[in-house]
């Protein structure tokens, strides 16, 4: 009896290092990745108003700043590089499209960024890592307020991983797309607004801020 214990307590620890031998063999292979994400995001503006005098524009004193929440959605696809025992280098392309509710002075905004990005990622515990990367993009906004255009501009990024299945991820993301979003007049001049002894307000000089946004995605691995 006794013997056949010590057996099967042999077979069981061998059976036990041979699996985690495995599961570190295959967290090491590359991978095709691709994902979908959705979350929030936060975009804000200024205003300058200006009047007309006998010697041309003058400011009115102080900028009129307000932010604006809304959503996002994006999908990825990419491949993973395993750097063991350093981490891993994901390199994927990415569609990201904001969507602004409509405001007085922006009317709807609508912006799709699309991207190549590198993320280094260190795994601290079993399944549950930190990230961090970059990239380049091509943005391409609409606003029915101040018109469209289109820029290049740079992806900063980071979050949290969490491996539910060996060939499934959890991603919790925060990013922040930076780009050139030239100032942009706008028509609309609020009723509320009005220059010195009342003078009427005859320009609107309308600057957006880059938007950064969180999000939680779900990656399969394959």
């Amino acid at each position: 009896m006794k013997r056949l214990t010590t057996f099967a307590f042999l077979l069981s620890a061998f059976s036990a290092t041979s699996y985690a031998e495995e599961v570190v063999e295959d967290k090491s292979k590359n991978s095709f990745i691709a994902g979908v994400s959705a979350g929030g995001s936060y975009i804000s503006k200024e205003s300058e108003y200006n009047f007309n005098t006998i010697i041309g524009i003058d400011d009115i004193p102080g900028d009129f700043k307000t932010g604006h929440f809304g959503f996002n959605y994006g999908l990825k696809l990419g491949y993973d590089i395993s750097i063991q025992p350093f981490g891993y280098v994901r390199v994927y392309a990415n569609y990201t499209n904001i969507i602004i509710n409509a405001d007085r002075i922006l009317g709807k905004f609508n912006a799709h960024s699309i991207g190549i990005n590198a993320d280094y990622r260190y795994e601290f515990s079993n399944g549950l890592s930190l990230f961090a990367g970059l990239g380049i993009s091509v943005n391409i906004t609409n606003t029915t307020g101040l018109g469209d255009y289109t820029t290049a501009g740079f992806n900063v990024g980071g979050g949290i991983l969490y491996n539910i299945l060996s060939f499934l991820e959890l991603e919790l993301r925060l990013s922040y797309i930076g780009y050139d979003i030239n100032d942009r007049r706008s028509n609309y001049i609020p009723p509320d607004i009005t220059g010195p002894n009342n003078m009427p307000i005859t320009s609107h000089l309308v600057d957006i801020n880059n938007p950064i946004s969180l999000s939680l995605g779900v990656n399969a691995r394959f």
